[in-house]
């Protein structure tokens, strides 16, 4: 069995900015796992700020760990399809992806910090 830190894991967010019919979703890569202590869904639980610092990076501040990540477009779009009626619908659309490909690091947190809070949708 795999070392479950060692797993690449994914959150998808609505990307509120998507001018397709279609929602466009953005992913979260991450290293590591999220650990889901309140054993609740996951859909609609705050899981912490994400922003975008001064040099076009990405920061990612979840309880005490922050990781640093950048944009990256997909090469080959991915779809989330969902079955109705006996068909296949098109839900969503993922052009891109924020990769956070280091560990995170260890912060002290400050009061009133700046960053939008994220939540997953899915």
């Amino acid at each position: 069995m795999a070392d479950s830190s060692l797993k690449s894991n994914k959150i998808l967010i609505t990307n509120p900015y998507s001018k397709d019919k279609v929602p466009e979703i953005t992913v979260i890569e991450m290293q590591g796992s999220v650990e889901n202590t309140l054993n609740k869904d996951f859909r609609g639980l705050d899981l912490g700020k994400l922003k975008k610092n001064s040099i076009g990076k990405y920061e990612l501040l979840i309880e005490n760990s922050k990781l640093t990540g950048e944009f990256v477009k997909l090469e080959n779009p991915q779809i989330i399809l969902a079955k109705e009626d006996g068909q296949l619908v098109v839900k969503a659309i993922i052009k891109e992806k924020i990769l956070f490909s280091k560990r995170p690091a260890p912060v002290i947190k400050r009061a009133g910090s700046p960053g939008s809070r994220i939540k997953s949708k899915y």
